[in-house]
């Protein structure tokens, strides 16, 4: 599901944060997926025993991926809702369709898909779709 809603979001034009930060130890660069702690004054510091050790520490954390939306505002990746929310994948079903208008005679079965009342049904195809058209607009 995760991975789905990032592939979505991507679609939908939001952009992955490049997020990193110095530790305040060792100068390293903390990148997503990094371990770290932080200190009640929210500086990061490595999970490591060496650049932690003997700070006190209120919170261990791993640095999440995060999307920027149309508004600059942050996104992380338990916020996409797309898999459990109509507000959230309509804009997704309208998009494609304006596609798929532009597009007629060209994809095939989607359009079947992308009508039904059933949201993980919807779900499922706007994923199907999105997958056809990024393998697509790679072989263009």
């Amino acid at each position: 599901m995760e991975k789905n809603n990032k592939l979505i979001a991507e679609f939908m034009g939001l952009n992955p944060m490049e997020m990193s930060t110095p530790c305040g130890c060792c100068g390293k660069t903390l990148r997503v997926g990094s371990d770290i702690r932080y200190t009640k004054d929210y500086n990061p510091y490595c999970n490591n025993g060496e650049c932690s050790d003997g700070i006190n520490t209120i919170r261990e954390c791993t640095i999440e991926e995060c999307w920027f939306d149309g508004d600059g505002n942050a996104i992380d990746k338990d916020s996409l809702k797309y898999h459990e929310s109509w507000d959230w994948l309509m804009p997704v079903v309208a998009k494609i369709e304006n596609y798929l208008a532009d597009n007629m005679g060209r994809v095939g079965y989607f359009d079947d898909c992308l009508s039904s009342n059933d949201l993980e049904a919807r779900y499922q195809s706007v994923v199907e779709f999105i997958k056809f058209y990024n393998t697509k607009k790679k072989g263009e």
